[in-house]
């Protein structure tokens, strides 16, 4: 997959670009006011035609034949001192010259324009024209990167526009604030802003994920009702502020609301522009659904009427990346053919600049399928696509806007690094870098820091390397709360975006020096570097900056535990021991990533077939990569627990069914406990016998919407109610408001449910059932967490007895993480697969009758729980009794 977060950035800005509300006061012939005597004189009528055949020209494009007619109106309005005209045309004159680079020329415009205004207009008319000039001017700054002087700006102008009882103004004040407010990653406010101006209050942006069902319900009846008391014709302001509103609520993750304003909308428009652009948006939609056959239709659709090019190029961009994304690579080419003579006839203008740079990233990213899977695209070589990007650089410096220049260099340099020219690519990239730095945009700058990273990396310069990779790994700590809360258009794309800059440092950090050691430093750097990579996968799994850490070594927690940090990088399997009171340990099994996540695919795919016996080869391989090399360390130190911190591939696989062969043992018949964790900084450990075991327990014995019964359930319970104190809610009692008033009851410190329930990387497929919804990780998390809990122990202990990991999904196993993390209970005991209900009767009964007696920890209660199914010939197969994993506090 190739999408690219500079990609999507530049999408979003040409979109936001490209709707830029502009303010041309069509003030009908008037007296100009003077700034002293407000002196009033009658303008000829030829004028104010003059100046409208302008405005036509500007809204067209046509920018310098704008300038042209406009000059000469300006000049005769000056003869006649005709100043609140003179005004007037001034600030769109110097939108005008600042959109071809005039940039001297625009700002001698505007400071004209602004010292005609009085100083406290009172008249309508020059209070039209104050709010006119000062929405140009906040555009103008928004155009030089001064977001925030340009959203003050922007407010005066609406305080104007209030004192006239302009609705109208307000209306456009407002919408250019909310394109202020998005560069600012204010997404939220942004869309709260539009909500609020259009009363549709209490509707709000929150992300959808932290909402209930029935208030997202809620929310579309609201929609519907103000939709419904709309006229049949909306003015072009009107149409832009709901397709506004309705891009807000999509890239807040709300596709539904913004589906619903989309289609209600659109059968009240006539302009082909309009909907043309509302068909983009209604793709994007379907886009942000992964439904990329009806993202396409959307397009196409869009493109059937004639169009303005800029409209027209937009579309086709958002289709040729789309088609890169499905990795459609002859579609995407034959395309590039049709775009390209059109975007070589774009002036040079600063929207058209974004334009021009997405053009040139879908090339990148063509070129580089084009060597990857050796195919013959007929794109323009490297050296064509180099040369259209400088002059677009060149053309840039001309603007004015270092945020654009940032993004050219930047670029550019990424296309020589391309091509391996390492010292034009490093000093083209240091210009962007710099640039993005002095312009304090971190979403930026971070970028650069990577791509310098790796042209170093390149040139061997190991140690130059290592300090800026570390130096973009802050920039994104820094940011990574507004990015995973901002908009999901603009969110990185975590696997190739993010994760990566992690693993390339960690990779350089665990290369031997010349002497064939890797330092402590390096090591101890590495461990900390996946940590950190950890507790930023779970931020971007929830797209909330939701996690508190807790730093702490293994001799703080236990001194009988050892933590096992596995990392899978290109060309080898990467382990660090840490060992209590003892250096790290750094340990490699020289297999690809490839490799290793086939063995451990087929390994899962072998394990969950009863019939089968050929787990024992893959087992014994996982065994040599993962544990052999470590072996004899963990055997001298006297370890009891091994925490495994795993990377994606192998948070599938119970480790505790690798396979010694040479000692016919499977992991957990040695002398270990075995558990996992996402990180010892998510940790809150506290030994459980401590407290007394009152439990509440629900479950599903019938089947529920589409899940078969589960049989077992009832005896699995009754069996716990044995060992511990219980409280049980089956069937029809195990409803939320049920949990929900038990919880609130009393601390129960252990949670056991017994039920269906599903662990995914999407978000949206991770949840437990019961007998009246699914719930999901935050819904659960607001049952446990409620705040009648607040003063009471947390939860000790949560037990999934039937959920599996999803088929299919080889990162999976982080929706369990996600579960566990944000459920607030220390510990997690839960399947990576749906077992037999039978055999979890008996598991669970060994695991209480062990945690009752309070001799022995949940790690050892969870080991003694495995071996007793382990010994069981009927359940000796690894299905039964291995897919049970501890997450978590293993205390």
């Amino acid at each position: 997959m190739f999408r690219r977060l500079i990609s999507l950035t530049i999408l979003a800005l040409v979109a936001l670009l490209a709707s830029l509300t502009f303010s041309f006061a069509g003030l009908s012939p008037t007296n100009a006011h003077n700034p002293v005597s407000d002196k009033i004189a009658q303008t000829p009528l030829n004028l104010p035609q003059q100046e409208q055949q302008g405005r036509e020209l500007f809204q067209q494009g046509k920018i310098q034949e704008a300038i042209e007619v406009w000059q000469p109106v300006a000049e005769t309005y000056r003869n006649q001192e005709n100043w609140l005209n003179l005004a007037s045309l001034l600030s769109n004159l110097a939108l005008a010259y600042q959109e071809v680079g005039l940039l001297t020329q625009a700002e001698q415009a505007i400071t004209e324009s602004l010292s005609l205004l009085p100083p406290q207009p009172t008249s309508r008319e020059s209070l039209q024209i104050s709010g006119q000039v000062l929405n140009n001017l906040g555009l103008l700054q928004y155009s030089q990167g001064d977001v925030q002087q340009a959203f003050n700006t922007w407010e005066k102008g609406e305080t104007v526009y209030k004192k006239l009882e302009d609705n109208l103004g307000i209306l456009r004040s407002k919408l250019n604030q909310t394109l202020a407010l998005q560069d600012l990653g204010l997404y939220p406010r942004a869309c709260n802003l539009l909500i609020e101006t259009l009363e549709l209050s209490p509707l709000n942006c929150q992300n959808p994920k932290l909402i209930a069902t029935d208030q997202g319900n809620k929310n579309l009846e609201i929609l519907q009702q103000k939709l419904n008391t709309l006229p049949a014709q909306l003015d072009s302001i009107q149409i832009l502020t709901w397709r506004r509103l309705a891009r807000l609520l999509r890239v807040n993750g709300r596709l539904n609301e913004a589906d619903l304003i989309l289609k209600t909308i659109f059968p009240r428009l006539s302009s082909p522009e309009d909907k043309a652009n509302f068909l983009l948006h209604l793709g994007k939609i379907e886009e942000s659904k992964r439904q990329f056959v009806q993202a396409l239709n959307y397009y196409q659709q869009a493109l059937e009427n004639p169009l303005n090019l800029k409209t027209k190029l937009k579309i086709q961009l958002a289709q040729l990346n789309l088609l890169i994304l499905e990795q459609q690579w002859q579609s995407a080419a034959s395309l590039v053919s049709v775009i390209e003579p059109e975007i070589n006839v774009l002036p040079n203008t600063h929207t058209d600049f974004y334009t021009k740079l997405n053009f040139i990233y879908q090339l990148k990213l063509l070129k580089q399928a084009e060597k990857n899977y050796r195919l013959n695209l007929n794109i323009p070589a490297w050296e064509k696509i180099i040369f259209l990007t400088d002059q677009i650089v060149q053309n840039t410096k001309k603007l004015g806007d270092k945020q654009a220049e940032s993004y050219g260099l930047g670029t550019l340099g990424s296309l020589y690094e391309k091509t391996q020219q390492w010292s034009t690519a490093q000093e083209l990239t240091k210009q962007a870098l710099l640039m993005a730095q002095s312009l304090n945009i971190p979403e930026i700058t971070y970028r650069w820091q990577w791509q310098l990273a790796r042209i170093l990396k390149s040139q061997n310069q190991r140690e130059n390397a290592i300090n800026v990779y570390a130096q973009a790994i802050n920039t994104l700590e820094s940011i990574k709360s507004d990015l995973v809360s901002s908009s999901q258009e603009l969110l990185f794309t975590f696997q190739e975006e993010v994760e990566p800059i992690y693993r390339e440092l960690v990779d350089l950090l665990l290369q031997p020096n010349q002497t064939g050691i890797i330092s402590q430093a390096n090591l101890s750097q590495a461990r900390d570097t996946i940590e950190a990579l950890r507790l930023v996968e779970l931020d971007n799994f929830f797209q909330q900056a939701c996690l508190v850490t807790n730093e702490k070594k293994i001799d703080e927690i236990d001194p009988e535990a050892s933590v096992i940090y596995t990392i899978i990088l290109p060309d080898r399997l990467a382990i660090i021991l840490s060992l209590p009171q003892q250096p790290l340990r750094y340990y490699s099994s020289s297999v690809k990533a490839e490799d290793l996540e086939t063995v451990t695919a087929q390994f899962r795919d072998s394990l969950v077939i009863r019939s089968k016996r050929d787990f024992f080869p893959l087992g014994q391989q996982l065994y040599q990569w993962l544990i052999q090399p470590l072996e004899a360390d963990l055997q001298a130190s006297g370890i009891k627990t091994l925490v495994f911190v795993p990377d994606y591939a192998l948070r599938n696989i119970p480790m505790s069914a690798l396979y010694d062969r040479q000692n016919q043992q499977f992991l957990i018949e040695k002398n270990y406990n075995i558990t996992v964790t996402s990180g010892l900084q998510i940790l809150n450990p506290r030994p459980l016998k401590e407290i007394p075991l009152l439990t509440l327990a629900g479950g599903l014995t019938e089947p529920r919407v589409g899940f078969p019964p589960l049989n077992y359930v009832q005896q699995e319970l009754e069996l716990i109610e044995n060992f511990v104190p219980t409280d049980i809610l089956l069937n029809e009692t195990f409803t939320v408001q049920a949990l929900n008033q038990n919880i609130e009851k009393a601390p129960f410190p252990i949670v056991h449910l017994a039920t269906h329930g599903q662990f995914s990387s999407e978000f949206e497929k991770t949840f437990i059932l019961t007998w009246d919804e699914k719930l999901n990780i935050v819904q659960l998390e607001r049952l446990l967490q409620q705040p009648t809990r607040i003063g009471q122990a947390a939860i000790e202990l949560l037990v999934l007895s039937a959920c599996e990991t999803a088929s299919g999904d080889k990162r999976a196993a982080l929706g369990l993480a996600g579960m566990a993390v944000r459920s607030g209970a220390r510990s997690t005991l839960a399947t990576l697969w749906s077992v037999n209900d039978e055999g979890t009767a008996e598991f669970m009964k060994y695991f209480y009758e062990e945690l009752a007696t309070k001799t022995v920890n949940k790690a050892e209660a969870f080991k003694q729980a495995q071996l007793a199914l382990l010994k069981n010939p009927r359940y000796r197969h690894p299905f039964y009794w291995s897919p049970y994993v501890l997450v978590g506090n293993w205390l």
